[in-house]
């Protein structure tokens, strides 16, 4: 958060109350050196946090403090200049004297660095008073961070409709980062109506300025046409310029655009080129998706050994389909050492995050007994959590439980329950369950037809 703040520039501030300094040669090296895009009074465009070479810089705005102790735009570079080499005690002493002066962009520099214990112990209250410093004398950068601490209520109580104005004014002056939250507040009727039209507007100035969450908010509102024409193309266009920085989001929306064809050809090659990139950074969505197209040998040759160790990457971060996908493997030995133990407890944390069919999977698990000790009221139950999540199959498992209960638990009105709920969304175990109902033949000399088949394909 730190450096996409100092990186991005301020546009169309309100001038501070200080006077504009006539630079010396030292005073020009230490502007073409640390001075902050679009900061009050630049002769050129300026540093970006990330581009900026901290020694030069500090040599160049040092000497020039000392031609100009009183210069508060000096003050302000050389304290920037010694933030990015880590060196804080020294660069709050610079900050706090252009603060003091009513520098909008030192009190905000000020403020972060307690804001976010950048070298120096969080401190919320220290934060809230420069950052509500540098937003009244209209600093964008300012009124984006303090709307950041009233929206989540750091140091201060949350105040979600001062948090929108402060956005407002900041995504006014330009701000991306501010214009980008706008406009998912919007979105998402986050203490606004909801407008998508809005949120489009807002999402395509940030995403003009080449912020690249807006780039993504954006190309997902031309996925869906909401506030915009649905436009496959344009979304591609977006997601390539997010991707093309790396993003991970753009090359997830790459990739899904290939694989189901939107606004493309379907090209699998393609699909599993960019699920590639974002499984690379860790991404475990795109890692379980690899998994997948190895499984099943899409965009390239299947490798049970190859999906395996994808899955395992993904459900090491504790994807839950990756979960899911790997205990498949592992209950079998498919592609990786069989083990029921281990299936088991890979579908347990799957189904901690609700995922249905791992919910289904301990469900047969216990009815079979096979990875836990065989017990058909843990299965009803684990059944009973899956049809409730929409699991057809475990709906007709569950009317199983009931007729294949013994004695007194036995239930063929509520086995027949199951089986009329799983038949009409056309289960076809379930509507041939209801036929051997309403048989003569169900019932033989030794009790009721035992149904075969007792464990569904997952």
């Amino acid at each position: 958060m730190r450096t996409l703040v100092f990186a991005l520039s301020l546009a169309a501030l309100i001038t501070p109350a200080v006077a504009i300094e006539t630079t010396s040669n030292w005073g020009a090296k230490c502007e073409a050196l640390a001075a902050m895009p679009l900061e009050p009074n630049l002769t050129n465009i300026g540093i970006n946090w990330d581009e900026l070479a901290a020694s030069a810089a500090i040599d160049a705005c040092t000497a020039a403090r000392s031609e100009d102790p009183s210069s508060v735009i000096v003050a302000f570079r050389l304290g920037r200049s010694l933030l990015s080499a880590n060196r804080t005690s020294e660069a709050l002493e610079h900050l706090l004297f252009a603060s003091e002066a009513g520098y909008a962009p030192a009190a905000t520099s000020y403020g972060m660095t307690y804001l976010f214990g950048d070298g120096v112990e969080t401190n919320h209250q220290l934060a809230l008073k420069w950052l509500t410093r540098a937003a009244n004398l209209g600093d964008a950068v300012g009124q984006y961070n303090l709307a950041a601490m009233l929206q989540l209520g750091k140091g201060v109580a949350p105040d979600l409709d001062r948090a929108i104005k402060l956005y407002n004014q900041s995504a006014q002056q330009g701000f991306a980062p501010a214009q980008d939250n706008l406009g998912y507040m919007y979105m998402a009727g986050f203490g606004v109506r909801q407008d998508y039209n809005s949120a489009a507007s807002w999402f395509s100035q940030s995403a003009e300025q080449g912020h690249i969450p807006a780039q993504i908010h954006l190309a997902e509102l031309h996925l869906n046409g909401l506030g915009v024409d649905q436009d496959y193309s344009r979304a591609n266009e977006l997601f390539k310029l997010a991707s093309d920085q790396g993003n991970v989001q753009g090359q997830l929306g790459l990739a899904n655009s290939y694989r189901f064809g939107r606004g493309v050809q379907t090209d699998n090659e393609k699909a599993l080129y960019w699920f590639q990139l974002a499984a690379d950074q860790n991404n475990s969505t795109a890692q379980n998706a690899m998994g997948e197209f190895y499984e099943l040998g899409i965009g390239t040759n299947a490798n049970l050994e190859v999906a395996a160790a994808w899955y395992a990457k993904a459900a090491e971060q504790n994807n839950p389909y990756a979960q899911y996908n790997l205990a498949r493997l592992v209950e079998i030995g498919t592609g990786v050492e069989q083990n029921s133990n281990r299936a088991y407890d890979l579908f347990l944390a799957s189904a901690g995050q609700d995922v249905p069919e791992a919910n289904y999977a301990i469900a047969d698990m216990y009815w079979r007994g096979v990875g836990a000790p065989q017990n058909n009221l843990k299965a009803r139950a684990w059944f009973k959590r899956a049809a409730d999540r929409g699991n057809l199959d475990a709906v007709y498992m569950l009317g199983v439980t009931y007729a294949q209960a013994t004695g007194s638990r036995q239930d063929f009105t509520t086995a027949r329950h199951y089986y009329e709920i799983a038949a009409d969304y056309g289960h076809s175990g379930a509507q041939q369950a209801l036929l051997d109902l309403e048989s003569s033949d169900f019932f033989t000399e030794n009790g009721p037809l035992v149904i075969k088949e007792l464990s569904m394909s997952r």
